[in-house]
Formats: structure tokens, C-alpha cells, sequence
């Protein structure tokens, strides 16, 4: 070309060819085109169910399942031998968490039944004293929460809002459950065949006809539930 661009198209040598942009142009995703403006994201929540099953007032179990924001499921029971309550307020601004007996959220529990009679036990956790690195965990209403040390009946290093719970202010004397792995249900995932009623008939809290499936077992072991 002997002229410039500017001259030659200037003349009509060189024609513009505009399309539109949509999107889809440029990237081509798994599901359908969005507008320039929108990010496909994938939002997610945490859920929390707790079952609660009883043959009457004094023989009454729970467990809760929950899920994460990872998509990650966990299956704890809910021992009344493993709660105890807040000594003073919890908010935002709180470092640490005082509660009225420190040693059921993590510790070697007796286990009861509704007259009080010993029955068994909880073992401590089996990966040994809490730390840095074996943080125990509880639940405080919705909140899941870690802590990392415990002096006396105060649990310290502790981390909020964990697995993508909402943080919350509590009040002294909430109820205060403990979340730690000796709690975890065995083997809880691979098998649906147990809970209030299964599918043979047989129940949780039904002395006369008693699930005993590994699960059912596990969580009759911890006692009776406060819930």
C-alpha cells in the first residue's frame, strides 16, 4: 500500500466489520449465557438439622447433622452429659468464651441415665489435650466455634464462625454443646438405615424395640439428650 491506513480507508479501500458482544463470544460456560454485567458464582450455605427422638420425657436422644459451605457433612450426637452454659455474655468483640464447666466439652465424661445413674462413660478426646494443633470445637445455638486452649472453665484462641456459620452474640447462661470428634457418628454417611424410625421398624429411643445398628448404638452410648 502506498498510502496510509487513515488514507485508504478514508476512501473507502478498507471496510469496518462490527459485531455485537454477548458474552457467550468469549467464554462459553457450563450452563447458560449470562449478560456482560453478570459473574456466575456458586453461592453456598451452611444447614443444620437436629433430630430429636424420645420414648417419653426421660428417655430422649439428638443428633445433628450439618453441612458446611464446602459441601462437607458432618454427624454429631447430643449428649446432655457434654453441655454445659455460658458464665458471661459472648459478642463480637470477645476474645475468649467462659463457660461453667469446661471439662464436659472435650474431657473423660461419666454417662448418665434419667435417674442419674452412671452407665457408662465419654472418653477424651482420643487425639489428645487440646492445642494449636487438636482444637476442640462447640456449638453455641447456630454458631459453630474452635478453640484452640482451655485454663480452668475459660476456652481461649478461639475462631468464630467456623465452616461458614454465622456469628452471633449469646447471652451468659446459652446452653453450650460440645462438637469435638468424640462425638463423631460412626460411619454416619454411608448408611441412612438408622435415625428416629428406620425402615426394619426398629427406633432410637424405643426400649422394647431398639435400632441397633452401629450409629443407633453410638448415640444411645452418649446418654440422653437436654434437647
Amino acid at each position: 500500500m502506498s498510502n496510509t491506513f487513515a488514507t485508504e480507508y478514508a476512501d473507502g479501500k478498507w471496510q469496518l466489520i462490527t459485531t455485537q458482544l454477548d458474552s457467550a463470544g468469549f467464554v462459553r460456560p457450563q450452563h447458560e449465557d449470562y449478560p456482560e454485567e453478570f459473574i456466575p458464582t456458586k453461592v453456598k450455605e451452611t444447614l443444620i438439622m437436629t433430630v430429636i427422638t424420645e420414648e417419653d420425657a426421660d428417655n430422649k436422644y439428638a443428633y445433628r447433622v450439618f453441612y458446611d459451605n464446602k459441601g462437607h457433612a458432618e454427624y454429631k450426637r447430643l449428649p446432655a452429659v457434654c453441655q454445659t452454659t455460658l458464665s458471661t455474655e459472648v459478642n463480637s468483640r470477645s476474645k475468649e468464651i467462659n463457660v461453667a464447666n469446661a471439662d464436659v466439652l472435650y474431657d473423660r465424661v461419666a454417662v448418665v441415665d434419667s435417674s442419674n445413674v452412671v452407665v457408662g462413660n465419654i472418653e477424651a478426646l482420643a487425639s489428645g489435650p487440646v492445642s494449636d494443633t487438636n482444637p476442640g470445637y462447640i456449638w453455641i445455638d447456630q454458631e459453630l466455634i474452635e478453640y484452640r486452649e482451655v485454663d480452668g472453665n475459660t476456652l481461649r484462641k478461639i475462631r468464630r464462625g467456623v465452616s461458614g456459620t454465622s456469628i452471633h452474640d449469646h447471652a451468659s447462661g446459652t446452653d453450650v454443646h460440645s462438637a469435638s470428634s468424640q462425638h463423631d457418628i460412626p460411619n454416619a454417611e454411608q448408611s441412612a438405615d438408622w435415625s428416629a424410625f428406620d425402615s426394619s421398624g426398629t427406633e432410637l429411643a424405643d426400649s422394647t424395640n431398639y435400632d441397633m445398628s452401629e450409629q443407633a448404638v453410638f448415640i444411645r452410648a452418649g446418654g440422653i439428650s437436654n434437647y
